[in-house]
C-alpha cells in the first residue's frame, strides 16, 4: 500500500513538471527529493523503542523456564506504567517468578523495578525473596551520577545497609537482559561491558545464530553473549527488542528461558 502510494505520488510530480519555469522546477525537484526521503523512511520497518512498545500493546510478557531440559516454572514481567520516583518519571515494572531454580538471577522472587524512561538504567529495585524459608526484603537505590548502589536489606526483621561503588552506568542484570539498553550498538562485532553492582560482564554481539528448538515463524534475532562471573547467551528479537530465548550456563546444567507466544 505504501509502495503504491509512493509510485502514484512520484508519477504525479513528474507529469506536472513539463512547461514550468526553471525556479519552479528547482523547487519541484527539492519537494520531490523530500517526498522520496519521507517515503523511504516511512517504508522502513518500525522497531520497538520505548518499554510500552516492547510489550507490544500488552501489559505482560511471560516466559517458560527450563533447567536441564526439564520444565521448572515461569517468569512474568508486568508493565505498571509511569511512576514518579524522587520527583522524576520512571517506567515501573514488576517481575514475578514461580520456579524451583534459586541459584541464579534470583528467579524465585517478587520484584518491582523502576527504570529511567530514556536510558532504561535502574533507579530503584524493591525485592522480596524467600530463600529456603528465610524472608528477605531488599531495596536497591541507584545513583547513576555518583556510581553507587545503596542496598537496604531486612532479614528476619534485622536491617542492614551496604553502599557499593561501581563505574557508571550501573545496570541491573534482569532488566538489562529483558529490556536491552537503547544506547549500545547491536552491529555484529560490537563489544561493551555491563557494569553490575558487584561485577562486570563482557558483552558481545555475534553473527546471527539460528534459534534452537522448534519455533513457529521464528523472528530475526540478534545473537548476544555475556562472559564473566555471569554468563549468558541471548536471542533478541530485532523488531520487538525483547528476548526470545535466554540461556544461562551453570556448573550443573543450563537454565533456558523461552518467551511464550
Amino acid at each position: 500500500m505504501k509502495n503504491k502510494f509512493f509510485i502514484v505520488l512520484v508519477s504525479r510530480l513528474r507529469d506536472s513538471s513539463a512547461g514550468l519555469p526553471l525556479i519552479t522546477l528547482r523547487v519541484g525537484r527539492l519537494v520531490y527529493s523530500l517526498v522520496f526521503l519521507v517515503c523511504c523512511l516511512w517504508s522502513l520497518p518500525v522497531f520497538a523503542g520505548t518499554i510500552p512498545e516492547r510489550f507490544g500493546g500488552k501489559d505482560t510478557l511471560r516466559y517458560k523456564v527450563y533447567y536441564g531440559g526439564m520444565y521448572s516454572g515461569y517468569v512474568q514481567w508486568k508493565y505498571l506504567g509511569v511512576q514518579t520516583l524522587a520527583g522524576k518519571p520512571t517506567e515501573a515494572l514488576s517481575i514475578i517468578s514461580d520456579t524451583k531454580i534459586m541459584a541464579f538471577l534470583e528467579l524465585d522472587s517478587d520484584e518491582t523495578i523502576y527504570l529511567d524512561a530514556a536510558t532504561f538504567l535502574p533507579a530503584k529495585v524493591v525485592r522480596k525473596v524467600n530463600v529456603f524459608g528465610s524472608k528477605e526484603d531488599i531495596t536497591e537505590t541507584y545513583d547513576q551520577s555518583a556510581g553507587t548502589v545503596t542496598i537496604d536489606k531486612t532479614v528476619n526483621k534485622k536491617p542492614s545497609r551496604q553502599v557499593l561503588k561501581q563505574e557508571p552506568p550501573v545496570r541491573h542484570m534482569l532488566s538489562a537482559l529483558y529490556f536491552f539498553p537503547p544506547d549500545v550498538s547491536l552491529e555484529p562485532g560490537s563489544k561493551f561491558v555491563f557494569n553490575l553492582p558487584t561485577r562486570k560482564v563482557n558483552v558481545e554481539v555475534r553473527p546471527a545464530r539460528k534459534l534452537p528448538g522448534k519455533i513457529k515463524n521464528p523472528p530475526a534475532c540478534y545473537y548476544i553473549t555475556g562472559r564473566g562471573e555471569k554468563n549468558f547467551n541471548l536471542w533478541l528479537d530485532k523488531q520487538k527488542m525483547v528476548p526470545i530465548r535466554l540461556e544461562i550456563p551453570l556448573a550443573l546444567g543450563t537454565i533456558v528461558i523461552i518467551k511464550e507466544d
